[in-house]
């Protein structure tokens, strides 16, 4: 397995702790340069429990999370904003 696989989808000191037998010294402390820790941010629960999946282009991708980041809302907040919108001027 490499380096980079045994790191993938993992945070936080578990990970030192799982590759540091497989990693020598040298190579650990590049491997961890510039990795900060960071708090964790508690997350707004939203009371949603439904998966919603879909395909979209590049460009409406990009400015649905600039719009949403911008005003600081959760995608499916935004969503929920779009279809309101949408019932409201279709009607």
């Amino acid at each position: 397995m490499s380096k980079l696989a045994a790191l993938k989808g993992k945070t936080g000191p578990s990970t030192v702790t799982k590759i540091s037998d497989s990693l020598t010294a040298g190579n650990l402390s590049e491997a961890l340069e510039g990795a900060e820790e960071q708090p964790r941010k508690a997350r707004r629960k939203t009371n949603r429990t439904v998966p919603f999946s879909t395909r979209v282009s590049q460009e409406f991708d990009d400015d649905f999370r600039r719009y949403a980041f911008e005003n600081k809302l959760k995608h499916a907040e935004l969503m929920e904003l779009m279809l309101d919108l949408y019932k409201k001027t279709s009607l």
